[in-house]
């Protein structure tokens, strides 16, 4: 179930509209056949960026943090590959694959849960606890507010982590696997490689041609120095004259898509 607050179902459609509009990542869809399992992988997707939409508020980040993260990390949503290996490698002890998606913030388990998404961060349990003690998971009508004992593992899908409470059972328990108290410096380079790239290409008014976001990614990525790593301009996208940038981190690539306003 999907959290919204001060929004009407027409006003959530809307932004959910917006968003799919904004973030290149998900235009190949329209082109490309569907498989059962990309199918079920965009349709999570969609739901995870509808959190982040929806699930942040002053008191978890500043505005402009959260409005670069909000941009960054929707962009930054890898295409389902069935190939390589990025900057963090899929399954790497308790580290995220893709820590610039953020900590996923849970009461429940499967169907029926709420969640609410943060960037990411070197304190999982302890944000969450923040939202748990600013009533963010209390029931409607419920003036008790309780702070349960939190777990933090790696979701199944190695990619982000979550954090839910502890009596759900331990993430051994759950099929899952413990997450490092703090992302190491590997994941940290991602998070902060992938800010940049917003900023520096998402974020930039008026809108960047192919050409010219092609030349900012380039020079981000050899500024940080990711071996393997290139940018490449999408066929559909050469001659466009509004573009976004979307890491893909599988593939080691930023990719330039057009963008219509």
């Amino acid at each position: 179930m999907i959290r919204r607050k001060h929004t009407d179902r027409n006003a959530a459609t809307d932004e959910l509209s917006a968003w799919i509009r904004q973030h290149p990542e998900t235009w190949e869809n329209d082109v490309a056949p569907l498989d059962q399992q990309r199918l079920d992988d965009f349709t999570q997707t969609v739901l995870l960026r509808a959190q982040q939409l929806s699930g942040l508020d002053a008191k978890a980040v500043r505005h402009r943090r959260r409005r670069r993260w909000i941009v960054g990390v929707s962009l930054s949503m890898a295409l389902v590959t069935a190939g390589g290996v990025g900057v963090a490698a899929l399954f790497r002890g308790g580290q995220p694959s893709k820590p610039q998606l953020g900590v996923v913030c849970q009461d429940l388990l499967g169907e029926g849960r709420n969640m609410i998404v943060l960037p990411a961060t070197d304190d999982p349990i302890g944000d969450c606890s923040a939202l748990w003690r600013e009533g963010r998971f209390t029931k409607p009508g419920d003036s008790d507010i309780s702070i349960p004992e939190l777990t933090a593992c790696i979701s199944a899908n190695g990619e982000i982590i979550q954090v839910q409470p502890l009596s759900l059972g331990n993430c051994g328990e759950l099929g899952l696997r413990e997450a490092d108290e703090q992302l190491d410096a590997q994941s940290k380079q991602l998070v902060a490689f992938a800010d940049r790239i917003t900023e520096e290409v998402n974020l930039t008014e008026p809108c960047l041609n192919a050409a010219a976001a092609s030349t900012r990614s380039q020079r981000v990525v050899d500024d940080f120095q990711l071996e393997g790593w290139r940018v490449e301009i999408r066929p559909d996208s050469v001659s466009a004259t509004c573009t976004k940038a979307a890491v893909i981190v599988e593939q080691r690539t930023v990719q330039i898509a057009q963008y219509n306003q």
